[in-house]
This record gives structure tokens, C-alpha cells and sequence, in this order.
């Protein structure tokens, strides 16, 4: 070690009892005056483009956060396939962008990061994650963004379900394509979960519902033949 140098040790005992001015915490604590220190920081620190662009960053994450929480309304009716006629709803009017992050954000929130097949879970020092909040009924023919049409699946098991390599029977366990068996194939590590339980949310008012679920299952089978 260089003299002089601190130890690792000591170092990390002085971060240990460092202390936030009083002042600049109460600041901190408060949405109305973060808010301010958020935009002074911006414009002492960063260019106007830059700025410009880190508010846009900040304002897509806040919108994709509260509109994830508002999917939680959804949760209070029964399932429903069809959304596309709710023109005048709210979950409707806000943009494409923001809700596809929204509902990707809400479903694998209830799974805890993790996809439901493999059980997989990686989470990057940055927050990004291993697993996609995938649709069960297809968001293009639905427009359905409630949770319960969602599965949190790895990139891997996510390409499988949309192209119907795997299903989810409404008993919540997986039936295998034939396909992945093929000699040309390797597809061990998901051949060993043919017919398990998928791993479900903790709450279970978000559990996929049966009738997304019978829905894949129809055209899992279709695309069998």
C-alpha cells in the first residue's frame, strides 16, 4: 500500500458516518423543492440539449410508472378479452410508448423479476432485467393491457410463447411443442419444465387469467397442425 493511502477499511467507515447537510435533506424530502434542486441541477450542469433530453427520460419513466399503477383499476372488474372498443377510457388516450412500459413494469413487478417458466432472474446494477412483460392475448387484435394478460418470461421463453412453442394451460402448467423435441433442436433446459407449474405472482388477483390463457391455448394448438 502507498503511505498515506487510506485503508479500505477506513475508508469505509468514513462513508459509513458521512452526513447530508440538514438543509439539502429537508430539500430532498420534499416533491415541490426536489423538484427545483432536480431543474437547478440541470441547468448548471448539463447543456440545454442535454437537459432537455434528461427531462423527456424523466418525464417518459414518471408517466410509465403512474400509468402502471393505474392499471390497478383494471384489477377491480372481472377479466375481459376485448379492450379495443374503450376509446373514451383513459387507459386508451395515453401514449402507445408509455403504456407498453407501464404494463411490461406492472407484470414484472408481480413476478418479482422473474420468469415464470425457468425462474430465471437477473437484475442489473442499472435495474434493467432479464424478463419482458409479455402479452397473452396479442396487444394488436385486444388492445388488452390489463396485468392479468401479462406474463413475466425471459427473452427466450418469451420468443417461444409468441411463437407457440410452449403454452400455459389454464391450470397454470406448461404443455411443450413437439417442435422443441426435433433433432436439429437443442432445447433441453426447457424441455425438463414440460408440464410444472409455472411460478405465479404473490397476490393472487394477478394471476394470468383462465380466459387469455384457453385463448393461447386455442392458437397453440392451431399452429400445431
Amino acid at each position: 500500500m502507498i503511505q498515506g493511502t487510506p485503508s479500505v477499511a477506513r475508508l469505509r467507515n468514513k462513508i459509513s458516518h458521512a452526513e447530508i447537510d440538514r438543509t439539502l435533506f429537508a430539500m430532498m424530502a420534499d416533491r415541490h423543492d426536489r423538484e427545483i434542486l432536480r431543474r437547478l441541477i440541470i441547468s448548471e450542469f448539463f447543456s440545454s440539449e442535454t437537459g432537455s433530453h434528461i427531462q423527456e427520460i424523466r418525464e417518459f419513466g414518471r408517466s410509465s410508472f403512474d400509468y402502471a399503477s393505474s392499471l390497478d383499476e383494471l384489477l377491480k372488474s372481472p377479466f375481459e378479452i376485448d379492450h379495443t372498443k374503450d376509446e373514451g377510457n383513459v387507459y386508451q388516450t395515453v401514449n402507445q410508448q408509455v403504456r407498453d412500459r407501464g404494463f411490461s413494469m406492472k407484470v414484472r413487478m408481480a413476478y418479482d423479476y422473474t420468469c415464470a417458466v425457468c425462474r430465471g432472474k437477473v437484475i442489473t446494477p442499472e435495474g434493467r432485467t432479464l424478463v419482458d412483460g409479455a402479452h397473452i392475448l396479442p396487444l394488436n387484435t385486444t388492445n388488452n393491457n390489463d396485468p392479468r394478460n401479462g406474463l413475466a418470461l425471459c427473452k427466450t421463453h418469451h420468443w417461444m410463447f409468441d411463437h407457440y412453442m410452449l403454452t400455459v394451460r389454464p391450470n397454470y402448467r406448461l404443455q411443450l411443442s413437439d417442435w422443441l423435441s426435433l433433432e436439429d433442436n437443442n432445447a433441453e433446459e426447457t424441455l425438463r419444465w414440460a408440464d410444472s407449474e409455472i411460478l405465479l405472482p404473490a397476490e393472487s388477483g394477478l394471476f394470468p387469467a383462465g380466459l387469455a390463457l384457453q385463448d393461447h391455448n386455442k392458437r397453440f394448438q392451431e399452429a400445431q397442425t
